[in-house]
Parts: C-alpha cells; structure tokens; sequence
C-alpha cells in the first residue's frame, strides 16, 4: 500500500471520523498500515480482487475515495455501479481480461480528476501529481 502521505487532509479526516480514538496526528506507520487494512482494503473486499486489481483500487480508492472506485470498478468492468465489492462484482471480473479493465478504470479515474478541477480550477497545481500517480499503476 505504498504512498500512504499522512499530510493528505482528506484522508486524515477520514481516518479521523472512523477512528475517533486514534491520535492521528502521531500515527505511527504500523498503526497506519493496520487502519488502513481494516478500514480500506477489507472493508471495501478488496482482499477479494485479483491482485492486479486490487492494489490500483487501493491506490485510487484511498486518493479518490472507496465510494468513488468501488463505482469506477464496476463501471469498467460494465456492471451496474454500486455501492460495495460483491459476488457481482467478483464474478464478471472472473470472466475479463484484467489489463482491459485496468486500463478503463484508469480512464475513468484520469477523468474523475478532470472532474474535479473542472469544478475547482484551484486544483489544477495537483493535476501533474494525480496523472503521474495513475501512470505508476502498471497495464
């Protein structure tokens, strides 16, 4: 799960509201990584992808939000959107070509972003960031 940046605000007030708890301010990494498994990767199934899918889900998921690219998942694999990682879900995957999906689900991911500078000009400075950060996902 690498580029976890505890200076990303929204995923700090993310943490913040599923762990009230938690001093997330002083986090350390492993507690990090522990939150980050139970509140990301399995509550979102992500254990239940193929692996090739799994961790550019994480990835986006954890930049983009969980709803976000649970829907943009669904949506490249061409099933109805919804709201979490199913049977449905898991099994039309069984049934396409990883690389294909991959490749939709960065599109779709590349034009979430377009999306939200289109709304928030001010966040264009980020769009270099965000692009290479999709292109790091390997196709």
């Amino acid at each position: 799960m690498g580029g976890i940046n505890k200076s990303t605000q929204h995923i700090n007030d993310d943490l913040t509201r599923q762990n009230l708890h938690e001093d997330i301010e002083n986090l350390s990494k492993e507690r990090s990584y522990a939150l980050y498994y139970r509140d990301y990767w399995k509550r979102y199934h992500a254990d239940r992808l193929p692996d090739d899918i799994a961790q550019p889900f994480m990835d986006i998921g954890v930049n983009q939000g969980m709803p976000t690219a649970v829907i943009n998942l669904q949506k490249a694999i061409g099933i109805k959107p919804g709201t979490i990682i199913g049977d449905q879900t898991i099994n039309a995957l069984k049934n396409q070509d990883n690389i294909k999906i991959l490749n939709k689900f960065k599109k779709l991911s590349q034009e979430r972003y377009k999306n939200i500078i289109s709304k928030n000009p001010k966040l264009q400075k980020y769009q270099k960031g965000w692009t290479n950060r999709l292109n790091k996902i390997s196709d």
